[in-house]
């Protein structure tokens, strides 16, 4: 079992990873222009 604070640091330390993927780019970069996102990291399902 994880302490608060280990769980925090890793939780910390995932988010800092997420956020400099082209993905979170994307889906900021996305969002502000008001368009559907395209990734690249994962295949599109169909809706």
């Amino acid at each position: 079992m994880q302490t608060l604070h280990e769980a925090t640091m890793w939780a910390n330390r995932d988010m800092i990873k997420a956020n400099a993927s082209p993905d979170f780019k994307e889906g900021v970069k996305a969002f502000g222009e008001k368009r559907k996102p395209a990734f690249r990291s994962i295949e599109e399902v169909d809706e």
